[in-house]
């Protein structure tokens, strides 16, 4: 429902914007602006189809966190890494040990 009357208020705008560019007479104008102010309200007012409406994603290629707590993940153009890279050009074996 929040999509339509969006829309309604978005038409009425722009028929506000036309009709103050065209010299309307100012007693249309007052009404096509209490129109718009009355959709805009109820607009305002009417929660959203959908819970993720209204929320802006973002990408953040910064540290990871929980809440405020960093996780110790770096994210990278190629992905998040848990620690830097490993020379194993000396020989040896890259081991990770989970207890």
């Amino acid at each position: 429902m929040k999509k339509e009357f969006t829309a309604a208020t978005d038409a009425v705008c722009a028929a506000f914007k036309t009709a103050l560019d065209s010299n309307m007479d100012q007693s249309t104008l007052g009404e096509v602006w209490r129109h718009y102010q009355g959709l805009r309200s109820i607009t305002d007012s009417i929660p959203a189809d959908n819970p993720l409406d209204g929320i802006q994603l973002q990408q953040d290629f910064g540290t990871a966190t929980v809440g405020n707590a960093p996780l110790g993940l770096e994210f990278y153009e190629n992905g998040a890494v848990a620690a830097g890279s490993v020379d194993l050009t000396t020989g040896g074996q890259d081991v990770i040990t989970f207890s």
